[in-house]
């Protein structure tokens, strides 16, 4: 197995259940060659105490792919969050994500998010509700009515602004994932929810990246069992959230704005930064620009040709969605 420079590598945690006869003889193979195309680069899976012969699989794969920057955690049964929060708690590279064995969201896409994290910090999730991605295979009528209704829920409760909180791929820094490990302890479906609504309380930005995304019907998600326990966690999410801000370190406060750069400017840099706060933070502006950017999603041009004019930007935080 090599060895991954930690000052500079990326670790992808892929949860794995019950996936013998399933969907990791499809997609392992994939994320192995993944990993093995860059050096700084290694796959992490998590068996969430499959009952099968999955972890067999993995190993399996390991051994014929020695090449490959691969590794295995064990763990009893828990949940998908449970699971995922271990392996970014296990990953020791200085960028670590997770995504779904069945790659819904692209590896390139994947690459599209830890880009962005790189770029401006915090916690950067992929998004299907935002200008640009394609629905690559959609899921049921009924799957998206409910998906829609849950984020709903979300938005009013606990991320308002975040247009997709279930996407299934997020990237952050080795040291924003240990200031929002320590304070989520969901363990199933809903720890993606409790994960942004968490790094909303304590002051870490969440920035949303537009990504395809594709549907699996082999997925063992079921909306009715599954959902349900979704809905019923969102009010231990909530005062969780809630007395987040208490136990929050220094290492997620926002930084003190520098001084203006000529006194007497209305938009020096002082203002500047309180709107572009305004614009990430507040509730009013983050629903506008999930409004807008659902609305464009809608009905841009699908071949992306022609001219986007934000009239009245303020500080960007709309354009900066649209981009």
């Amino acid at each position: 197995m090599t060895v991954v420079d930690a000052a500079v590598g990326f670790t992808v945690v892929v949860p794995v259940f019950n996936e013998e006869e399933n969907r990791f003889g499809e997609f392992g193979p994939v994320l192995a060659d993944w990993g093995a195309a860059g050096s700084d680069r290694a796959v992490l899976f998590v068996d969430d105490g499959s009952s099968d012969a999955t972890a067999d699989l993995v190993e399996k794969l390991f051994a014929e792919r020695s090449d490959g920057r691969l590794s295995l955690l064990r763990r009893p049964h828990q949940g998908k969050g449970a699971a995922v929060a271990a392996g970014l708690a296990a990953a020791d590279t200085l960028w670590a994500g997770f995504c779904d064995l069945d790659l819904s969201t692209p590896l390139p896409h994947l690459e599209r998010i830890l880009e962005t994290a790189r770029r401006v910090g915090g916690l950067a999730i992929g998004s299907r509700d935002l200008p640009g991605p394609r629905l690559l295979r959609p899921e049921s009528h009924a799957r998206e009515f409910l998906g829609k209704a849950y984020n709903r829920l979300l938005q009013a409760l606990l991320t308002p602004g975040i247009s997709d909180t279930q996407c299934g791929a997020k990237v952050a820094s080795r040291e924003v994932w240990r200031e929002l490990l320590d304070q989520c302890h969901e363990p199933g479906l809903a720890w993606d929810a409790e994960l942004i609504a968490v790094a909303r309380a304590i002051g870490v930005r969440v920035h949303e990246v537009p990504v395809d995304w594709s549907h699996d019907e082999r997925t063992r998600v079921r909306v009715g069992r599954d959902g349900l326990a979704m809905v019923a966690a969102t009010p231990l999410i909530w005062r969780n959230a809630r007395r987040a801000p208490a136990r929050t370190t220094a290492t997620t406060t926002t930084p003190v704005p520098a001084p203006a750069a000529e006194a007497g400017e209305v938009f020096d840099d002082v203002n500047a930064e309180r709107l572009m706060e305004a614009d990430a933070e507040h509730w009013w502006f983050r629903s506008k620009a999930a409004f807008v950017a659902s609305s464009m999603r809608r009905f841009a041009n699908p071949r992306g040709e022609g001219w986007l004019v934000d009239i009245g930007a303020g500080s960007g935080g709309v354009t900066a969605r649209l981009g």
